[in-house]
């Protein structure tokens, strides 16, 4: 159990980096940097991270195999006979696919992010009539679902923009640069702190 939950628990901040990821979208817009640049530059770190949990996790299971036990044969054949794996692979075929297109679409520079959007959108819904779950039901509970996700995403705008405006209102940039030049940091230590702060803030 220590090793799936560790692994779900991993797994479940690779959201906030890999693409489509509304934190990058947030930062983008705060910092007034593309979204599409920020997509782009996501996808190796988030690659990166993925390949070092599947490594990590085959370390564990072959130098402790009693953390990650086989699964006994009587339970794999009734698995595999069971058609759960053709299953699965259709969840993950579909899906898959529309991230391809909606990602593809920015990093060709076939469509903006907002344009990829409806995309997304368009490809949510026919997926969904494609696998006959498309309801009235189901399309007012995912517009209920993006109502609230945007109405989020505008009061942290809204919030970082009032908060940056106060902070340069009363100089507090020029406090916090005369701090970094009187300190006499290299670049590479000013980066190294910044990423210590940054890690226990994370903790709140």
């Amino acid at each position: 159990p220590e090793v799936a939950t560790g692994t779900i628990a991993a797994s479940g901040t690779l959201g906030q980096i890999i693409p489509p990821s509304i934190v990058l979208v947030l930062l983008g817009s705060i910092l007034n940097v593309s979204i599409g640049d920020m997509f782009m530059g996501a996808v190796i770190p988030g690659l990166v991270l993925v390949s070092l949990y599947l490594v990590w996790i085959v370390i564990v299971a072959i130098a402790r195999p009693e953390f990650a036990p086989a699964m006994p044969r009587e339970d794999l054949d009734r698995f595999r006979g069971s058609g759960v794996v053709w299953r699965v692979v259709q969840a993950f075929v579909l899906p898959f696919a529309l991230i391809l297109a909606v990602l593809g679409s920015i990093f060709a520079g076939i469509a903006s992010p907002t344009e990829a959007a409806a995309v997304g959108a368009l490809g949510a819904t026919l997926l969904t009539t494609f696998q006959r779950k498309f309801t009235y039901e189901t399309l007012k509970s995912v517009m209920a679902e993006t109502t609230r996700l945007t109405c989020m995403v505008f009061i942290i705008l809204v919030g970082a923009t009032a908060f940056g405006l106060v902070f340069r209102g009363m100089r507090g940039d020029h406090y916090l640069t005369s701090l970094i030049l009187g300190a006499n940091l290299g670049p590479n230590t000013f980066l190294a702190l910044v990423m210590v702060v940054i890690f226990i803030a994370g903790f709140f």
